[in-house]
């Protein structure tokens, strides 16, 4: 029915629509209409046929993927560090080994909303230097129910055997700002691994310890903000690897979480999922 109504609609409009003719098919004419083509065959100025063909939409397709210059122009200038990090680690001494046996006992777990990229090329849309900015919080979990302590001269932690820590934990929030090598495989952002190394800055904002304790039918929650032997800035080095929209990552301090003045040197590892906006 559908085609009765179409049909009779381009007879009605041929002396209003002028069509493009091969000059060796002058009795056709062709129209375009959405993915398909109408074909008009004329005799003596009379309608003889009509016919409708799909049109092959394969070729087009597989040029626009190839050679979408839109994509290239967003590719050329999109990073893949803007996006959502989540992940998890360990603290680790100076000796590179799991921090398991002292005091603290730490097990940490980040969270990184990377707010912006900024890729500037360097050769083409393959490769560039991948910088923006982002807000990070790392959390801590003090195991063995300790406390922290810290004077202008050390840090350390207190038990306390009448106290049952449910939850435990040294927060801290930074802004951080990344500087990578980045590595794209293709032009095509729907089709391109990525490759990342390099550091990421940060600068801490806030801190504080959260504890939710229990003293014989009591529970307790506490909040407590302060600096807690933190080091203000930090430094680590960074990876990723990804394809599309989904990567992997993972960061190593270079510099120490805690004022080295205060108590040892212990540097966090983590690693995690991210994903790319």
């Amino acid at each position: 029915m559908k085609k009765i109504i179409l049909t009779s609609s381009l007879i009605l409009s041929l002396g209003f629509i002028s069509f493009g003719q091969k000059k060796d098919e002058l009795d056709t004419a062709k129209l375009n209409i959405g993915n398909k083509i109408v074909k008009i065959y004329t005799k003596n100025d009379e309608v003889t046929l009509i016919t409708f063909d799909s049109k092959d939409t394969t070729a087009t397709k597989k040029k626009k993927d190839e050679d979408c210059e839109e994509c290239k122009a967003k590719n050329k200038y999109k990073g893949h560090w803007a996006g959502i990090d989540l992940g998890a680690g360990i603290v680790n001494n100076s000796s590179f080994l799991a921090n398991n046996n002292s005091t603290f006992g730490w097990r940490e777990l980040n969270a990184s909303w990377n707010i912006f990229d900024k890729k500037i090329p360097l050769y083409k849309e393959y490769i560039g230097i991948t910088t923006g900015l982002g807000i990070s919080e790392t959390d801590l979990s003090i195991t063995k129910n300790q406390n922290i302590n810290f004077n202008s001269d050390s840090l350390w932690t207190t038990k306390d055997p009448s106290k049952e820590y449910s939850h435990n934990v040294l927060y801290a929030g930074y802004i951080s700002v990344p500087l990578m090598l980045e590595i794209n495989t293709s032009p095509n952002p729907k089709k391109t691994f990525f490759i990342l190394a390099g550091v990421t800055g940060g600068m801490k904002f806030y801190s504080g310890i959260t504890q939710n304790s229990k003293t014989s039918n009591t529970t307790t929650e506490s909040m407590i903000f302060g600096k807690f032997g933190l080091n203000t800035f930090k430094l680590d080095a960074s990876a990723r690897i990804g394809y599309k929209h989904l990567g992997l990552y993972a960061n190593y301090a270079l510099t120490p979480l805690f004022d080295t003045r205060l108590t040892k040197a212990a540097y966090p590892l983590t690693f995690g999922v991210s994903w790319v906006f």
